[in-house]
């Protein structure tokens, strides 16, 4: 499906990235929620051999409980990609900075940003962490015209 296009290209971006902890707690998290959906869903034969298996009756309790709190997770999940890439710009000061990582990942940010499936998301982090950020932007005005430029990056281009 089109959303999977975008976590193809986002492990395609650490693969050739330096290692971080964070993008594979990332894309774990997804993974989990794939095959809970999966191994969850009603519509499947009760026949399928994983229903019986120990793994997903050992975790099956946990999934549920997990899935009482999807909007929670997948908002949590929301904020941890921007602040990847957040800390991909401040570690453009460090050492080991990773400019064409850096560039990679903020394109797979504006594209999750774009879609439909998770412009809302997306939309909901983006003002949280403009609200954490507003007494800074406050007391340093002149890191407005960058936010706006980046603002403007993330709009569909016509």
């Amino acid at each position: 499906s089109g959303v999977d296009f975008h976590w193809l290209f986002f492990v395609l971006i650490w693969i050739a990235a330096y290692p971080s902890v964070w993008a594979v707690v990332i894309i774990g998290r997804r993974s989990l929620w794939s095959v809970g959906s999966y191994c969850s869903n009603e519509n499947l034969p009760e026949t399928a051999s994983w229903r019986e298996s120990r793994p997903w009756k050992a975790f099956a309790p946990t999934w549920a409980k997990l899935k009482q709190r999807e909007t929670e997770v997948l908002h949590y999940s929301t904020l941890a990609e921007i602040v990847l890439g957040i800390w991909l710009v401040v570690s453009i000061l460090m050492p080991w900075r990773q400019i064409l990582t850096c560039i990679l990942y903020w394109n797979f940010l504006r594209q999750r940003y774009q879609v439909p499936r998770s412009h809302e998301a997306h939309l909901k982090a983006w003002r949280q962490i403009g609200a954490k950020a507003q007494p800074l932007l406050q007391a340093a005005p002149f890191l407005q015209k960058p936010l706006d430029m980046a603002k403007g990056w993330f709009q569909p281009q016509t």
